[in-house]
């Protein structure tokens, strides 16, 4: 889930991923489900959309949309937290 440029990809693409896997493997730092519903609906809405991915940044959305701080790249939502830091 590189958040979120699919055209650039750097050693911060990849701290990002390992971020959003570890708030997926540990549950800390998630959307309530009812985010991520809200989320999830509003990706499939949209004409970036396709085959459960994003054409804009490149992201698994199934998954994005779980992580609080992850937004989207058109602007449809906004982080509900902070990102971590390092």
């Amino acid at each position: 889930m590189p958040c979120c440029n699919k055209q650039k990809s750097n050693a911060a693409d990849g701290f990002n991923f390992a971020r959003a896997v570890y708030a997926l493997r540990t549950g800390k730092g998630l959307t309530s489900n009812e985010d991520a519903q809200q989320r999830w609906s509003e990706c499939l809405e949209c004409d970036q959309f396709d085959k459960g991915m994003c054409n804009q940044c490149g992201c698994h959305m199934s998954m994005k949309v779980r992580v609080a701080w992850a937004k989207c790249p058109v602007g449809k939502w906004r982080p509900v937290s902070e990102k971590p830091t390092r």
